[in-house]
């Protein structure tokens, strides 16, 4: 899967849950590879959050080079 694409499917996924969660922390993971690594993704999502006085704590699963099914 392209990268544009990983980005957009992401941003699909967060952003219900960033909306739904005004008030409390959530907790996300991120599964990836070494461009979720590299692009610093779980840092920049909780950025964006934290500029919309959302709470969410990020946490990552980063393998060089791995699949889905390697996680």
């Amino acid at each position: 899967m392209k990268a544009k694409n990983t980005f957009f499917l992401l941003f699909l996924f967060l952003i219900p849950l960033c909306t739904y969660s005004q008030e409390s922390e959530t907790k996300v993971l991120f599964g990836g590879n070494s461009f979720t690594y590299f692009w610093n993704v779980p840092q920049l999502v909780q950025s964006m959050a934290e500029s919309q006085n959302v709470t969410i704590r990020t946490s990552q699963s980063t393998t060089g080079g791995a699949t889905w099914e390697d996680h």
